[in-house]
C-alpha cells in the first residue's frame, strides 16, 4: 500500500488552460494537494489511529474529557484546565509521531460557565499560548462561552437571507409554479437557516426570529 501511495503522484503532469489556448505540460513534484481525494483519505487515516489510541471518543458528562474530530477540524473538550492540558498533550505526542502539527494561529480556546467568563486569561501549554474567545466557529456552527444559540441563529438567519438573494431572479419566474418555488425554499434556502437546529435551546424571541424569516 505504501508502495502504491508512493507511485500515485510520481511522474505526473499538469497544463493550465486559459480561453481556447493550452499550456505546455509541466511536472507536479509537490506531492498530494489539497483537495486530492488521496489527500483526504490519508489525512483521515492517520487522524483516525490517533484519535483511536486516546480512547476518549465517550460522553463528556461521563468522563473528565473527550475529543471530537472531522477530518483535520478537531475539538477538545474537558471539564478542567487541568484535564485539557493532559488530552492536548496525548495529542500532540501521538501526532508528533505520524507528522502533522498543531497550528497555533488557528487553535482557540474557549471557556463556558454559568457564572459569565469574563477575564478568562489565554491558555498556556508548553511553548502554545491559544487565544481565549468569546465565539467559535466550528463546523459550521457558532459557539459561545454563555452557551446561548441567539448568536448562531442570528447568523444563520443571515445566511439564510444571501442564500434567498442568489436565487431571487429564479423564485421571481412567472412561469414557474408555486410548488417548485417551495422546492427551491425546502431544499436550498431553508437547510441553510436550520444547519445543526437540532442542538439548539429556543427561547421564544428566537422562534418568532425564525418565524419572520
Amino acid at each position: 500500500m505504501v508502495r502504491l501511495i508512493k507511485m500515485t503522484p510520481q511522474n505526473t503532469e499538469a497544463s493550465v488552460i486559459i480561453g481556447n489556448l493550452t499550456s505546455k505540460p509541466f511536472s507536479i513534484s509537490s506531492g498530494v494537494h489539497q483537495g486530492d481525494p488521496l489527500s483526504a483519505t490519508l489525512l483521515n487515516l492517520i487522524f483516525e489511529s490517533v484519535i483511536k489510541k486516546l480512547s476518549l471518543r465517550e460522553d463528556i458528562s461521563l468522563k473528565l474529557k473527550q475529543i471530537v474530530a472531522y477530518a483535520d477540524d478537531v475539538a477538545l473538550l474537558a471539564r478542567s484546565p487541568k484535564a485539557l492540558k493532559e488530552i492536548f498533550h496525548k495529542l500532540q505526542n501521538g501526532a508528533t509521531l505520524v507528522g502533522p502539527n498543531i497550528n497555533e494561529d488557528k487553535t482557540k480556546y474557549m471557556q463556558i460557565k454559568r457564572t459569565g467568563t469574563k477575564g478568562v486569561t489565554h491558555l498556556k501549554i508548553y511553548n502554545f499560548a491559544f487565544e481565549n474567545v468569546e465565539n467559535l466557529n466550528y463546523l459550521g456552527s457558532i459557539l459561545n462561552a454563555d452557551n446561548e444559540t441567539n448568536i448562531e441563529i442570528a447568523e444563520r438567519i443571515v445566511k439564510g437571507n444571501k442564500t434567498y438573494k442568489a436565487n431571487a431572479k429564479l423564485i421571481k419566474l412567472k412561469f414557474l409554479k408555486r410548488n417548485t418555488k417551495m422546492k427551491i425554499h425546502k431544499t436550498i434556502i431553508r437547510p441553510v437557516v436550520t444547519f445543526s437546529s437540532e442542538t439548539w435551546t429556543l427561547t421564544a424571541k428566537d422562534e418568532n426570529n425564525l418565524r419572520i424569516f
